[in-house]
């Protein structure tokens, strides 16, 4: 419910315009970083059709979910990504809409939304 409302009240504050826009919103997470063993938090970003993960650290078993706006899983992939070159993830079957992107490895987690709009 907190997820909903929080995506009603950044679409209503941002209007898209273009032939395709898609964009990236940081919502929560706690990735831990406290030593030089935890791994760096992954960062995402969008390129064209491509969801872009990357870290400068290596992260084995990196638990991608990509949930549509009512928290149904549409995709769950687990991703060996390697330090410093960004994995690729296809998302141009995405239909314009609002969507939860989550990173999962262990016991830390990072949430984002992605909004896309023709």
């Amino acid at each position: 419910m907190k997820k909903q409302i929080l995506a009603s009240l950044l679409l209503s504050l941002v209007t898209f315009t273009g032939l395709s826009a898609q964009t990236l919103f940081a919502i929560e997470g706690n990735w831990a970083d406290i030593d030089y063993r935890s791994p760096t938090a992954p960062s995402l970003s969008i390129d064209n059709d491509k969801l872009l993960i990357s870290s400068d650290k290596a992260i084995d078993g990196l638990l991608l979910l990509i949930k549509d706006s009512q928290g149904q899983l549409l995709y769950q992939e687990t991703i060996q990504l390697p330090a410093g070159l960004p994995y690729p993830v296809f998302i141009g079957q995405l239909q314009p809409g609002t969507y939860y992107i989550e990173l999962r490895h262990e016991d830390n987690y990072l949430i984002q939304l992605l909004s896309i709009s023709k």
